[in-house]
């Protein structure tokens, strides 16, 4: 997609949520594989920043895209996502960056309502468990050192924290 129709696209969704509308967006992408899969459908609404808890799927803009991705950290006035498949977390995002909460998700013929308690625990739990991760983001940035270059070791446990992610995930999401 041009860098020009990018933009318009994301102006008319900004512009919808802004207006307190809710919108639906496909995901492209497998970075939250395997809770949301390329092709599913996501509703989302506008979002009170300050109001967002751990685990919760976000909405937000980074180096000109939107991402939908789960928070997994706090700073102040600043939040931190990461995608469930990727290693690294998306790095600090601040509150004006972050457009929507999604609220509901549809895979074929399942809808998810993530406002339901059950959904909420789910995530909450999700986001527990990234708190690994975001403790070696933190240390890592308070040492300058760039999170992008991560030890053999790191790579190991960042590797283990995924697949407890992805395996939760499929067990109580997925069912599989």
């Amino acid at each position: 997609m041009d860098e020009y129709y990018q933009q318009e696209v994301q102006l008319i969704i900004k512009n919808q949520l802004n207006s307190n509308l809710k919108i639906w967006l496909r995901v492209d992408g497998n970075s939250m594989y395997p809770f949301l899969q390329n092709g599913d459908k996501v509703l989302v609404s506008k979002i009170n920043s300050r109001k967002v808890r751990i685990g919760e799927l976000c909405l937000f803009q980074a180096k000109g895209s939107l991402f939908t991705h789960r928070i997994i950290g706090f700073g102040k006035s600043k939040v931190l996502f990461k995608g469930d498949h990727n290693l690294v977390p998306d790095g600090w995002v601040f509150e004006k960056q972050i457009w929507g909460r999604i609220i509901r998700i549809s895979k074929g013929n399942r809808v998810w309502e993530l406002s339901a308690k059950k959904w909420q625990y789910i995530n909450f739990i999700i986001g527990l468990l990234q708190i690994p991760t975001s403790i070696i983001f933190f240390l890592k940035r308070k040492n300058n050192i760039n999170i992008e270059k991560i030890n053999h070791l790191e790579k190991i446990f960042l590797k283990i924290i995924n697949l407890n992610v992805n395996f939760l995930e499929r067990l109580l999401i997925l069912g599989k």
